[in-house]
């Protein structure tokens, strides 16, 4: 593992556990809908009884709220936890640059500098959004689903 992976593993450990706890119950609740819905499907007699579908009703509305506000939480966090990791690096970056007094960063155009260091960055964020939004949902998911 490079520094820039280390560091955006590192970064803010309260956020990134609060991400992938949202996404895990956001999956959990995504599997969990489509398993209710196979149940009410296989019985249908069931669902005839006031109780029944009284207890369906809460459960499909509880799911279809949550799921989709847990979703757009942890898309939040996310985006948040992005940003002040992009302000971050940035200044880490910039502050070595400064500091270093090697001939090779002087030599070096500062537009070209500045444009390696926001392709650096860009990547760093996109590996973090990416593992965030996409990867670990979709990887809990795939397990409810087997599990299922």
């Amino acid at each position: 593992m490079n520094f820039i992976e280390k560091y955006i593993i590192t970064f803010n450990k309260c956020n990134l556990f609060f991400i992938i706890l949202l996404s895990t119950i956001s999956s959990f609740l995504f599997v969990l809908f489509g398993y209710l819905i196979k149940t009410v499907i296989d019985n249908k007699d069931s669902i005839g009884e006031i109780n029944s579908l009284l207890i369906f009703i809460a459960c499909f509305l509880s799911i279809r709220f949550l799921m989709p506000a847990g979703y757009s939480i942890s898309e939040y966090l996310t985006q948040k936890t992005n940003i002040e990791l992009s302000v971050k690096l940035r200044e880490q970056v910039i502050d070595n640059i400064q500091n270093s007094h090697q001939e090779h960063f002087l030599k070096k155009n500062k537009g070209e500098l500045n444009k390696v260091i926001e392709s650096m960055l860009s990547s760093a964020s996109s590996l973090f959004y990416t593992i965030c939004s996409d990867v670990v949902p979709l990887l809990i998911q795939m397990i409810g689903i087997i599990i299922t």
